[in-house]
């Protein structure tokens, strides 16, 4: 990644590879999950580019059981670089870049707006449900990975409950 050198949409062509470059952009929307992870981004200039994601989902989740996790790994508002981006047509004929390894791209989180630990606990309540569902059907490693990712994020809210429950406890 050091050596690469920042290109932008405009610098695509066409069935061709951006040897020594990588693209910087944000996330537009949440993705949509089918066999890959679909979604669009943004670079500095305005210009936008479809991405096609593959093999980037833990425990070969796919389709809508692994909605919860792509929306974690890949939200809307996250920087996405991508390198040696290969720009092709897709089956549908639209045109993007198609990722394939998870050595190829990098996710640069939003900072979330936190809103006391109420807020964090909800969130966290709502990944797992969701990771719960995923391992009722089997797909351990996309709940491990869901909840893992969740845990990380809202790291200070849940340090902050735990001391909170800890001199509630040393209260009685």
């Amino acid at each position: 990644w050091d050596k690469l050198k920042k290109a932008g949409v405009r610098d695509l062509r066409l069935f061709t590879t951006l040897s020594g470059r990588f693209l910087e952009g944000t996330l537009l929307d949440g993705p949509w999950v089918g066999t890959g992870v679909s979604t669009f981004m943004r670079d500095q200039r305005g210009d936008v580019v479809q991405l096609a994601l593959y093999n980037q989902l833990p425990g070969d989740v796919t389709g809508n059981h692994a909605v919860p996790l792509a929306e974690q790994v890949f939200p809307a508002g996250a920087t996405v670089r991508v390198a040696e981006p290969f720009f092709k047509i897709f089956m549908d004929c639209g045109r993007g870049i198609r990722v394939d390894s998870a050595a190829e791209i990098q996710v640069i989180y939003p900072s979330r707006p936190q809103h006391g630990p109420s807020s964090a606990a909800a969130q966290l309540a709502t990944s797992k449900e969701a990771a719960s569902k995923l391992a009722k059907q089997s797909l351990h490693l996309g709940a491990c990975d869901l909840l893992s990712r969740s845990l990380l994020t809202h790291a200070g809210a849940v340090g902050a409950e735990l001391v909170r429950r800890a001199r509630e406890r040393a209260e009685r």
